[in-house]
């Protein structure tokens, strides 16, 4: 009888010569095979049993042609087999990366897989130096990357995908498409690592893809969805650089938040995605910032209260106000009664240019400073300076643009707000200024390597600016 370890080594030469019947025969039947997030292409996570492993190999072999896994140490103990290699181009003597394998056995069949290793290091050795030029073509892959990913959003795939393989007909006759084209978009989105073809005609979702299924905890349907509708803004992104005016109201002839008022569907769309981008972001807020201090929290354009109400659930100490647009207000309410604080929150409407409520010791922007240009956000941060407390606070919540030439998310949001709103994001001077403006200090800013920032600021009782003058 073969030991563990031999029965490793068999494994590991039947995949160096592509034979996965002959890997496969060595394993169990619910096998749990787990490979390193951050590979991209649908690979990272989990895999169980025989077909779903068989399809993560056929997918790296696709995805990492001659790269392999190339085992030089074995350590046994007991029904643990720990490997040390290096990855490395089939052929080449350099360019490698180590890793370390974990097999654990049971009966001689493999019951567990887990790889570790560099990916950053592996995708580098995979796709070599890129040059310009190359760089440049790729640009056109990206732009079809994000459509199908848009579309597979919009036409609900994922949620499709969810209890298993389906073929495109079928899929076709749920999303009023035809099954042929249907199937070259399917075929695409495999490309990118958002479903895998299974078998001719037939295709199931990958961990990647399960991103885009309406009950992931970490969803990203409804803002895939919400940025099919920023497609025809973009498509006008010169008419914003030549006038500074937006593009959405070019393309759709109305300024955003007033087309999505009037289509409903869109609007309900565009909501439910900032709806989830703040649940995704509420346990960074919570875990970076003491709100145990606040004993009246106002949170000025608070949506349907997803943030306020998350943060008085924590804190039961506190009270809270949720200002709005009067037309939000049922969906604020709705919100506030179904976390069952009704009786420590409320919700009230106005314009928030005017003025907000007073009496907080806390105040709350969350992605509101953003939608405007640099006198309307000075507006805002007059109208709040006037209503708070005179020991009271006001947290920013934006994506703050670093210095320098490093991508960050909020480079990119920055474009979008000149073309959809005309806002923009800001550096942190860029918002000190804006505070000292209205009679507000920036006290300090929290980063999330993420994305959004936390910016604290107090009432300024040196500013020369009077803070009651003319809005």
């Amino acid at each position: 009888m073969s030991t563990n370890g031999e029965i490793i080594r068999t494994s590991y030469a039947a995949l160096l010569r592509d034979d996965l019947d002959g890997a496969l025969a060595n394993f169990a039947s619910d096998i749990e095979w787990t490979y390193p997030e951050g590979m991209g292409d649908g690979l990272g996570g989990t895999k169980k049993g025989h077909a779903e492993v068989r399809a993560f190999l056929v997918r790296a072999q696709a995805v990492f042609g001659e790269l392999r896994a190339v085992p030089e140490q074995f350590l046994e103990s007991g029904g643990q087999v720990v490997v040390f290699g290096v990855h490395r181009i089939r052929g080449a003597a350099t360019g490698t990366v180590p890793f370390v394998h974990s097999w654990q056995l049971a009966d001689g069949r493999v019951t567990h897989f887990v790889d570790y290793h560099d990916t950053a290091a592996v995708r580098h050795i995979v796709e070599g130096e890129i040059s310009p030029h190359r760089w440049m073509m790729r640009t056109q892959a990206d732009y079809v990357r994000v459509r199908t990913v848009h579309l597979a959003a919009d036409l609900g795939l994922a949620d499709l995908l969810a209890d298993g393989p389906r073929g495109a007909d079928e899929l076709a006759r749920d999303t009023a498409t035809e099954p042929e084209l249907l199937y070259r978009l399917l075929r695409t989105l495999g490309g990118f690592g958002i479903v895998t073809e299974v078998e001719p005609g037939r295709f199931a979702l990958t961990e990647l893809g399960a991103y885009l299924r309406t009950d992931h905890p970490q969803s990203v349907q409804a803002m895939m969805a919400t940025q099919e509708l920023f497609s025809k803004a973009f498509a006008e992104a010169g008419y914003s650089l030549r006038t500074g005016e937006t593009a959405f109201e070019r393309a759709y002839g109305l300024p955003l938040f007033t087309y999505l008022r009037q289509n409903p569907d869109k609007g309900a769309t565009f909501d439910a995605a900032m709806s989830r981008v703040s649940q995704q972001e509420i346990g960074f807020l919570l875990g970076s910032y003491d709100f145990g201090r606040a004993r009246h929290i106002v949170d000025v354009g608070g949506g349907d209260a997803t943030v306020l109400s998350a943060v008085l659930a924590a804190h039961p100490q506190a009270t809270g106000v949720v200002f709005e647009q009067p037309h939000v207000l049922h969906a604020t309410q709705e919100r506030i009664s179904a976390a069952g604080l009704t009786a420590r929150c409320t919700a009230v409407g106005g314009d928030f240019f005017e003025e907000v409520p007073p009496g907080g010791d806390l105040y709350l922007l969350k992605r509101i400073i953003h939608d405007w240009p640099d006198e309307q956000a000075v507006k805002i941060f007059r109208a709040i300076r006037r209503a708070m407390n005179p020991d009271g606070r006001l947290l920013v919540l934006e994506d703050v643009v670093p210095e320098g030439d490093a991508p960050h998310f909020s480079k990119v949001l920055d474009f979008t707000m000149l073309v959809v709103l005309g806002g923009r994001e800001r550096t942190r001077q860029e918002h000190a200024a804006l505070l000292a403006e209205a009679g507000l200090r920036l006290t300090g800013m929290t980063d999330c390597a993420e994305m959004i920032s936390i910016l604290e600021a107090v009432p300024d009782d040196s500013a020369s600016q009077p803070v009651g003058g003319a809005r």
